[in-house]
């Protein structure tokens, strides 16, 4: 998962570098698909990340 510390360098292969450009590759997002991340690690390694968006959780 993703831990503190972590820079979001690409959004399903497409790359962000700017804080707007993360916010408008996550708008084009729709519940029930699966995402890829890729993050910067502090320890300056590269990791590959896969989230499922399953909307709202239920309290």
């Amino acid at each position: 998962g993703f831990a503190r510390g972590d820079v979001i360098v690409e959004v399903n292969h497409n790359a962000v570098d700017t804080f707007n450009g993360l916010r408008r590759a996550l708008s084009d997002l729709r519940k029930g698909e699966d995402v890829v991340f890729k993050v910067l690690r502090q320890d300056e390694s590269r990791g590959l990340l896969t989230v499922f968006l399953a909307g709202k959780v239920p309290a």
